[in-house]
């Protein structure tokens, strides 16, 4: 079995810090997003990754596999168009040949991990779908499901949903899927969607389903990227790098000066922050700050507020 984790995406929603930063390696409490999804997959036994990049990050996202990952095989594969899932699980046969497999799609953080999907995958003859139950589930594929939970129906953002269920960003696909793919057309939006070929799987093959009992996030918007954030800081509440609150995460070599930290906020490498507060935000690496108060934001790297004013400026829910 392999891991096909897919990293190609611009982060446009998380822009202008995905301009310096590639989306995948964004950080969370002080680690990158892509390195919590790896060490998850090498964490439930699988040691072959397959990663697909975009010919624009590709050398960032080259450069830190290298410098973090040179003991793990994990290759890179171009996705030079963003065609869409089952586009990106095409150009990806060559890498996963005849094995099974599990798409992890790198915006999807769970509390869980996948340790439950890979073990039932590995006992099973069928393909798997991640699901959760969420409160609102017409901006999701949405998955109606049979008493034995095997998929029945999938249905994408539904203005009516006849279920809770929404599809998450993992799934587990035997090899068959690539026969599939090869027979779906490119939807109106412009993309190979993985919806349609999950429901050629349900007309001709068999797809259980495994819900989702922990916290599932999307960071791909300002809102869920910092509750992500939070949620990975409460997990590293022992991490010594964190301060006697355990509200926050700092590196030891950034500068906190007359200044105060709150609220779950992440503070990256060699940052200055001076005569500010700063409220449920990440700051990235080798940033500067002066006299404001910032409240659920993103500081992207090397960005410079300095407020010259008496009066401390205040900014809220912006990436800047």
């Amino acid at each position: 079995m392999k891991a096909l984790i897919l990293a190609a995406g611009k982060g446009t929603r998380l822009f202008p810090a995905t301009k310096s930063t590639p989306k995948p390696l964004m950080p969370l409490a002080g680690k990158a997003t892509l390195s919590y999804i790896i060490d998850e997959i090498v964490k439930s036994g699988i040691s072959k990754i397959g990663l697909v990049v975009s010919e624009d990050n590709y050398n960032q996202i080259s450069k830190f596999i290298k410098c973090n990952y040179s003991d793990l095989e994990i290759n890179l594969i171009i996705q030079d168009k963003q065609l869409g899932v089952a586009h990106a699980v095409k150009i990806s046969k060559d890498y996963i040949k005849d094995d099974d497999f599990i798409l992890y799609l790198g915006d999807n953080l769970f509390e869980n991990g996948i340790n439950n999907l890979v073990k039932k995958f590995s006992n099973s003859k069928n393909n798997i779908i991640s699901l959760k139950s969420v409160a609102d589930p017409r901006k999701f594929g949405v998955a109606e499901i049979d008493a034995k939970e095997r998929l029945i129906r999938i249905t994408e953002k539904p203005k009516v949903p006849k279920s809770n269920f929404a599809v998450t960003g993992i799934y587990a696909f035997k090899n068959i899927i690539f026969d599939y793919i090869d027979r779906i057309s490119i939807s109106e939006r412009g993309e190979y969607e993985i919806t349609d070929v999950i429901k050629l799987l349900i007309k001709f093959d068999n797809v259980e389903s495994m819900i989702n009992k922990g916290w599932w996030i999307d960071t791909g918007n300002l809102n869920d990227y910092l509750m992500a954030n939070k949620f990975k800081i409460l997990e590293l509440s022992n991490n010594e790098n964190l301060n006697a609150n355990k509200d926050f995460f700092h590196f030891e070599n950034s500068k906190l000066i007359d200044s105060e930290i709150i609220k779950y906020s992440s503070i990256g490498k060699d940052v200055v922050i001076e005569n500010s507060k700063i409220e449920n935000c990440v700051i990235l690496d080798q940033s500067k700050i002066r006299n404001y108060h910032l409240i659920n934001c993103i500081l992207s790297r090397n960005a410079t507020l300095i407020n010259d004013n008496i009066d401390i400026k205040i900014l809220e829910n912006k990436i800047i």
